[in-house]
């Protein structure tokens, strides 16, 4: 395990109704870092209580359903306040024709697969949370943030 330096932002949320408490950014060196992918994040936010966990994911399981939980409170007051969910979809475009009559248009059928996962909830969240965090220090602070593309 490599030690790694970063900035860890500290964001302290009303479980209740989502509000924003308070925010630091502060210094920090990651240490034993644990990666976990999509999937076993999926897999664990739709477990039920009771169910077989490995024991190594036991602390990360409590850990993201607490965070899971504050996700949601935090969508739900976001979606009150007027904010837009873009659904991630996965666009299948299926083109058929037929090469011995051009005269007849093509047949163009869309298929859509728009499962919402609770990891990319999740995720999604917590980066706006960081945004959030990103965007009030840098109008404390009056830091220009500028983007280089």
């Amino acid at each position: 395990n490599r030690e790694c330096l970063a900035l860890t932002f500290e964001v302290f949320v009303n479980r209740h109704n989502g509000d924003v408490l308070d925010l630091k950014v502060v210094p920090s060196i990651v240490s034993n870092l644990r990666r976990v992918t999509y999937k076993t994040t999926e897999d664990l936010l739709r477990m039920k209580d009771g169910e077989k966990l490995p024991s190594h994911l036991s602390s990360v399981y409590s850990q993201l359903n607490q965070l899971f939980k504050l996700a949601l409170v935090r969508r739900r007051q976001r979606l009150l306040n007027g904010a837009l969910v873009l659904p991630r979809t996965n666009i299948g475009v299926s083109v058929q024709c037929d090469p011995h009559r051009p005269d007849i248009p093509p047949l163009i059928t869309l298929s859509n697969a728009s499962d919402v996962f609770r990891s990319q909830i999740l995720v999604e969240e917590c980066m706006l949370l960081a945004g959030h965090a990103t965007a009030k220090l840098a109008l404390e602070y009056v830091i220009f943030i500028t983007s280089n593309r």
